[in-house]
């Protein structure tokens, strides 16, 4: 059954409008690869940008099925972003969103956070093979509410390495990483804007948000994308709490519809499955720019 509803999953991706039979062979043909052959493919993932698809990847393989994995999500960061903007890629794993977003932001830049060595290298081949190391910064750091070294843990899916947490036995191996807050770095970098910060790391979205407390009270990260993971629980949080702190600092949070576009919810809403959001400063500026993007 999840097989099945992953399939009309795929089929009803809009990248996949009106190319069933064509989907359906590109998805046996992976398979196929997968089974017998285990070669990387290059993917067009824009008009300018290419990904390499390594076929023990869940979400490279999903980039095969259908360009755009989280569609709503994808289209909303390449059709928001400008030439002058910087964006925050936190959990850049191999570097989709880092593209898509170098591909609009052309004069700005995107810094791409991914503490995993060999996801890492990964993202920065990826880069080097679109020629974007002008426009993307690769920072092996995990970005978290504390500076130093934290434990990460590494399983055999590398889309689910997380930061370690208490009575941790699912078979993944513990490595130290280097770790650092959004604050901190803004003002290392000397950094005085995010226009984008994109957060995927897994439940541990909560630190995330507490290494920016300073740039959250001072609206200088304009939108954020983030999920809301069930393993938020596993780090002592719920996604009320998680959502009720970025709300404290005068953030609007919005959903997706059916339709791509926004549409605002209250921090009591519930999320019995991992749900992409976006908050929204209440910065007028931004309001305006993102004005098309509501229902």
């Amino acid at each position: 059954m999840k097989y099945f509803v992953s399939i009309i999953s795929i089929l009803t991706n809009p990248t996949n409008h009106r190319q069933v039979v064509r989907t359906l062979l590109r998805i046996l043909w992976w398979k196929i690869n997968q089974l017998y052959f285990m070669l990387p493919s290059i993917y067009q993932l824009t008009q300018t940008t290419k990904i390499i698809c390594q076929p023990d990847s869940s979400y490279g393989s999903y980039i095969i099925y259908a360009r755009y994995p989280e569609y709503d999500e994808m289209a909303f960061i390449h059709s928001y972003l400008r030439r002058n903007d910087i964006m925050f890629d936190v959990g850049a794993n191999i570097g989709a969103i880092s593209l898509l977003a170098a591909d609009k932001i052309t004069a700005g830049k995107v810094y791409a956070f991914e503490p995993t060595p060999s996801i890492l290298a990964q993202l920065e081949t990826n880069i080097n093979l679109n020629k974007l190391g002008e426009r993307i910064h690769t920072c092996s750091k995990a970005v978290s509410n504390s500076d130093g070294l934290l434990t990460f843990m590494i399983g055999k899916n590398s889309e689910v390495n997380h930061l370690a947490v208490k009575n941790n036995f699912d078979g993944s191996q513990a490595i130290q990483v280097p770790s650092v807050t959004v604050d901190t770095f803004l003002r290392e970098e000397q950094i005085d804007r995010i226009n984008l910060l994109k957060v995927d790391v897994e439940g541990a979205e909560m630190s995330v948000f507490q290494g920016a407390i300073h740039n959250l009270q001072n609206h200088s990260i304009e939108v954020i994308i983030f999920e809301v993971n069930p393993n938020i629980a596993l780090y002592g949080h719920t996604p009320q709490e998680l959502l009720a702190l970025v709300s404290s600092f005068g953030y609007q949070i919005f959903a997706f519809n059916h339709h791509g576009k926004l549409i605002f919810i209250n921090q009591d809403s519930r999320f019995p499955i991992t749900t992409n959001l976006v908050a929204v400063s209440p910065n007028q500026v931004t309001k305006t720019r993102l004005k098309r993007f509501f229902e």
